[in-house]
C-alpha cells in the first residue's frame, strides 16, 4: 500500500532538512513524496533539493512549483492531484515524523480494513523528554452508521 506524503514548502529553511530526513528514515518504505514549492522567499527549496540529492535517491519524489504563492490549502490540493498512493499523509514542512509513524498508521488500515481515515498525534510530555504518546483516531462506517474509536499508544 503506497502512501503519498504531501509536503507544502514555504519559508521553512530552518526546518525542511529535518522534515525530509524524518520522511527518509521511515520504517515503512512504500512512499511517494510530493513537495510543493509555494514560492517562498528563503532558501527552503534549495535546502530541500540538496537534502534530496544526498539522502533521497531511493525514493519516488515529485517537486512541483507553483507559479506564485497560493497558500497552504492550494498547495495541499496540488499535492492531492499529483498523488498516486492509496493513502495520503499531509506533513507540514516545519514538522518531523517519528521513524515508525507511517508504519503505525498503516497498521490500522491493515487491522481494520473498513476504516475511512487515521489521524495520528505525537505528544511530548513536559519534564519527560523521552515519553511519546501516539493518539490515533479511527472512524469507519458500517451499515450506514459511523463509529469513532480512539486508541492511545505509549512508546519511547
Amino acid at each position: 500500500m503506497k502512501v503519498s506524503i504531501i509536503i507544502p514548502i514555504y519559508n521553512v529553511a530552518p526546518y525542511i532538512k529535518n522534515c525530509l530526513l524524518s520522511v527518509f528514515n521511515q520504517t515503512y518504505k512504500e512512499l511517494e513524496i510530493i513537495l510543493i514549492d509555494d514560492c517562498g522567499t528563503d532558501r527552503s527549496i534549495d535546502i530541500a533539493k540538496e537534502t534530496i540529492s544526498l539522502y533521497g535517491k531511493d525514493f519516488s519524489i515529485k517537486l512541483i512549483q507553483h507559479p506564485y504563492n497560493k497558500g497552504l490549502s492550494a498547495a495541499r490540493n496540488t499535492g492531492v492531484k499529483e498523488a498516486t498512493g492509496e493513502y495520503i499523509f499531509f506533513l507540514d514542512s516545519d514538522d518531523e515524523l517519528t521513524p515508525n509513524c507511517i508504519e503505525l498508521l498503516i497498521s490500522f488500515f491493515i487491522k481494520y480494513p473498513h476504516i475511512d481515515f487515521v489521524v495520528g498525534k505525537k505528544i511530548k510530555t513536559i519534564g519527560h523528554p523521552h515519553e511519546i504518546k501516539a493518539h490515533v483516531k479511527r472512524t469507519f462506517k458500517k451499515e450506514k452508521k459511523s463509529y469513532r474509536i480512539t486508541y492511545n499508544i505509549n512508546g519511547t
